[in-house]
């Protein structure tokens, strides 16, 4: 007979399956998770899937560890608790997940690749940006508005934390511990012209990600990522440069005292690009080319 709440356990099969196991395990842990004590024969009435199948899942199921059976003649499989599944399932993928890296780690690093790519989701864009600032060693350059920016301010914190130089234009005022935050005075008129979020970001004049989502982080408008240094050295100086005109256009709206906008402008100084790793492999690169030809 088919199993009630259908929809409802459809969900708990999918995320499961999405720990680890088979659909089918999944579907048997499940029906015993609510409660019945069952033998392999009645899981395979009460699910409707046949008694081979069922039987030999049920023998992966305790092997896993997501079930126990009893030592009688019934063999009655019971369902461990969720939360003692859960934990399981996850020490078990952190371990997959350790060895993968000690394998990976010893694989040989990628060549130099000057080629731009197209990120295609939502989430792409935002782990491509996290990856970014992980990596950084000296400075980055983020110009975001706000809902894709709140989402990266715990990696931003971060690398300020590590001493990455992290310089940031908003579009509505927020707190980022260790960076910089320069905001566009004129925000509202720039959210209004453009019916859609930015990312975009700069690390170490080495690579940079340029991404346009959908309001709401519903889909990708259009995105690119490259550690082209030539690229990468021509967005990381535009964006600092945007972020000085920023700050001066702020001033002269606030203030027409002579003295007043000469100290803004030193102090917007700071913000002028600095030599940096994508900057210098790519004054080698120049030079590699012309000792070649």
């Amino acid at each position: 007979m088919p199993l009630p709440f259908v929809d409802e356990l459809s969900v708990v099969v999918e995320a499961l399956v999405n720990m680890g196991l088979t659909p089918l395990e999944a579907e048997i842990y499940a029906h015993l998770a609510r409660g019945p004590v069952s033998t392999g024969y009645g899981i395979a009435k009460a699910i409707g899937k046949p008694t081979a199948n069922v039987y030999k899942a049920v023998r992966t199921l305790q092997m896993k560890g997501a079930i126990v059976v009893d030592g009688g003649e019934t063999q009655l499989c019971r369902a461990i608790p969720p939360r003692e599944l859960l934990d399981r399932l996850d020490r078990q993928f952190r371990g997959h997940r350790d060895r993968a890296a000690s394998m990976l780690a010893r694989l040989p690093a990628p060549s130099p690749d000057a080629r731009v790519y197209r990120l295609s989701s939502v989430t792409q864009v935002m782990d491509r940006c996290r990856s970014m600032i992980g990596a950084a060693s000296q400075e980055m350059a983020v110009d975001a508005f706000p809902a894709p920016l709140g989402l990266i301010i715990p990696d931003l914190e971060a690398a300020a934390r590590r001493g990455i130089r992290t310089v940031v234009k908003a579009y509505a005022p927020c707190d980022i511990a260790g960076a910089r935050v320069v905001v566009e005075p004129e925000a509202d008129k720039v959210s209004a012209r453009w019916p859609a979020d930015w990312c975009n970001v700069v690390v170490d004049g080495s690579q940079f990600l340029v991404a346009l989502l959908e309001r709401g982080g519903t889909g990708v408008v259009q995105a690119i990522w490259s550690e082209s240094p030539s690229l990468a050295c021509i967005v990381h100086g535009y964006l600092f440069q945007e972020f000085i005109t920023t700050l001066m256009s702020r001033a002269f709206s606030e203030s027409s005292d002579l003295e007043t906008l000469r100290s803004r402008f030193r102090d917007s100084q700071e913000l002028a690009p600095r030599d940096t790793p994508g900057y210098r492999q790519l004054l080698r690169e120049i030079r590699g080319h012309e000792q070649v030809e």
